[in-house]
């Protein structure tokens, strides 16, 4: 696969068994809404003027990917059942008779277009604001006192464990004397 998505690796595709190759047009169609992928794909081969069988679509999957294709039914139908396309009646493929699925951009496809950015560049992507730095939270005096107190406390607790840590010790503890309870007899 080369660097831009819309770009498929089509040099596997077979015209005799696929069909003609999805256009630029019709991949970044597809890429408005979704994710370049199988399921894209399988949406741009919907979008030709031929339509596509599952089997065509999977077969595509499967060459243009190197993998076992599968079909790829969810993305256009979710999508069509959404309403953001439509789909005409086609006759049945001829040499199979297999159904031929063709999709056609719906009004609201259109307006889902215009207002989604299209992965690979294919459409104007906005310009990117520079970073913005944070701003310094401010601190309510109360708060600044309050940890002011707490780190001098934490502070004279640590000198007062150092210099006790340095300390020579000079008093011997005194001794304690061991008393044991008399047994009764």
């Amino acid at each position: 696969m080369s660097k831009n998505p819309n770009a498929y690796d089509f040099s596997r595709w077979s015209i005799k068994t696929l069909g003609p190759k999805p256009t630029l047009e019709q991949q970044a169609i597809a890429h408005a809404f979704g994710r370049p992928g199988k399921q894209t794909l399988s949406l741009a081969m919907r979008l030709r003027p031929c339509g596509a069988t599952s089997q065509q679509c999977s077969d595509a999957a499967g060459n243009v990917y190197n993998t076992k294709g599968t079909t790829q039914n969810n993305m256009p139908n979710g999508l069509r059942d959404a309403g953001f396309f439509t789909q005409p009646v086609m006759p049945a493929q001829v040499g199979t008779k297999h159904t031929v699925y063709k999709l056609v951009l719906a009004p609201k496809g259109e307006a889902m277009m215009k207002r989604t950015p299209v992965y690979g560049g294919l459409k104007a992507e906005p310009a990117k604001a520079a970073p913005v730095k944070a701003k310094a939270k401010v601190i309510p005096a109360k708060l600044k006192a309050a940890r002011a107190k707490a780190d001098a406390v934490s502070d004279a607790a640590a000198a007062r464990g150092a210099a006790a840590a340095l300390a020579p010790v000079t008093e011997v503890p005194a001794p304690v004397e061991q008393v044991t309870p008399a047994l009764a007899e």
